[in-house]
């Protein structure tokens, strides 16, 4: 899954999910007059009125895509002046979709964007108190309730339905979840499934231009691995195992030889060099790396625990003919 900016194409099949009122109000809330409404009404209402928002520069409408296509949308603003919180808003994805980690995969990525692209220190969102999966989800992503002094009371269907908060921070974000991404990866690693524990994750790599299209470029029958982003440009090293994992991290065992080039991977059945990456990585988890290596050596601390992982599994899919390479670097690193 990744994230671009909301098209007016995309109004189509986004309206397509608002199969009953329900559903409409609870991705617009009072936002509408009418039901149904039309693509031009979506879009008079985001580009005409800046999404009700006074400030100019302040509403920002995201649509999240997959291989298939669409699969979700929100909307982000800043609140009150404020340009280290944001608002997300106007969420809704696939009714076809829902139940599979859709939803918390695509809030997940709001909030890595708004984290580490926008600048925002804080995020909040809304939800109908009788919206219990949408509750759920977004707890799931990393929020967490929050009281206020006088909560928002919205009038649907003939009933008063209370407006729950919840807000998730930066800090908490990157440190609350006790998964073993890399101290490398953290910023470009999202988790995807709902399998993922202290000993094992799964996530799919992104630039933080929002971008999951990359080059892959090995060396080192491919124990060392970087990556550059087909949208900005931008290296990242994905993996180096005179680095990383057990022996490169723990008992600096480098035996690569450095001077060997780059090659750049392409995809065998249609040479495309363009790849969707995911990762899978098994750890000791943080007690057993406390008790063999912190108790032992002052050198290192708790948290380090996530870089002293023990496998590795990288995995690509071709952006052109959607083949996929499993395990195309499977590796013990112990």
């Amino acid at each position: 899954m990744y994230l671009r900016p909301y098209k007016k194409t995309d109004s189509e099949t986004i309206l397509s999910w608002c199969r009953d009122e329900k559903t409409f109000r609870f991705w617009t809330s009072d936002r509408y007059d009418h039901f149904p409404i039309t693509e031009d009404d979506m879009n008079y209402k985001y580009f005409d009125c800046n999404g009700d928002c006074i400030e100019e520069d302040n509403f920002y409408p995201m649509t999240a895509c997959d291989d298939d296509g669409i699969v979700g949308h929100f909307i982000l603003r800043y609140t009150n002046g404020d340009v280290h919180t944001l608002r997300i808003g106007f969420v809704i994805i696939d009714d076809k979709k829902r139940g599979c980690g859709v939803g918390r995969e695509m809030i997940s990525l709001a909030l890595r964007y708004a984290f580490t692209i926008a600048g925002a220190e804080k995020v909040t969102i809304g939800v109908f108190e009788n919206n219990t999966s949408a509750y759920h989800c977004y707890k799931s992503a990393g929020f967490k309730e929050i009281s206020i002094e006088n909560p928002q009371i919205c009038n649907l269907f003939g009933e008063k339905i209370k407006v729950v908060e919840l807000s998730a921070d930066k800090k908490s974000f990157y440190h609350t979840t006790e998964l073993p991404v890399p101290t490398h990866l953290k910023n470009n690693f999202i988790p995807i499934g709902t399998d993922n524990t202290e000993y094992k994750v799964t996530g799919r790599i992104f630039c933080n231009c929002g971008n999951t299209s990359f080059e892959v470029w090995e060396s080192n029958d491919r124990e060392i691995d970087k990556l550059i982003c087909s949208n900005c440009g931008k290296d990242m090293l994905l993996f180096d195992s005179g680095k990383h994992g057990w022996n490169g991290f723990v008992c600096k065992m480098d035996f690569l030889d450095r001077t060997k080039l780059f090659n750049k991977y392409s995809c065998g059945k249609c040479s495309c060099d363009h790849f969707e990456v995911t990762a899978d990585i098994s750890s000791q988890g943080k007690q057993d790396f406390t008790d063999e290596c912190v108790s032992n050596d002052n050198s290192f601390k708790p948290d380090d625990w996530v870089d002293g992982f023990e496998w590795i599994t990288i995995s690509l899919s071709c952006c052109n003919c959607r083949s996929i390479e499993k395990d195309w670097l499977d590796l013990e690193t112990m």
